[in-house]
């Protein structure tokens, strides 16, 4: 029964996780409609997105994270409290899956990127 219940989870998350790919590609990239559905499905009908998103592996809450995460760093002006938030997603991922620390080296260049931006103006 606790199987399921885990299957069921990472179908959630991996259906939330499409809609955040979905929402990358239209407002971070600048793809129309059409694109970002053909876009979004490509890991939508990949084995490997499939299988950990019907099975109990639970990698891929935290790629549900990380892709939040992404998408707050990606932002034309990042704000510092916006650091924060990325903070606090990239923790929850950890605490799912513990090689999500690596998305640490990700946060450090883009805030090292956000200050250069921010003293060169």
């Amino acid at each position: 029964m606790a199987a399921i219940l885990v299957s069921e989870l990472n179908a959630i998350f991996g259906a939330l996780t499409l809609c955040v790919f979905y929402s990358f590609l239209r407002a971070r990239l600048a793809c129309g409609r059409f694109t970002a559905i053909l876009g979004t499905s490509l890991p939508a009908f990949s084995f490997a997105f499939w299988y950990y998103s019907g099975g109990v592996e639970t990698y891929i809450i935290p790629g549900f994270f990380l892709w939040l995460a992404l998408y707050a760093l990606t932002a034309d002006h990042v704000p510092a409290k916006a650091f924060l938030l990325v903070g606090f997603l990239n923790a929850t991922a950890v605490l799912t899956a513990e090689m999500s620390v690596l998305f640490a080296t990700v946060v450090l260049l883009a805030a090292w990127h956000s200050h250069r931006r921010a003293t060169a103006v």
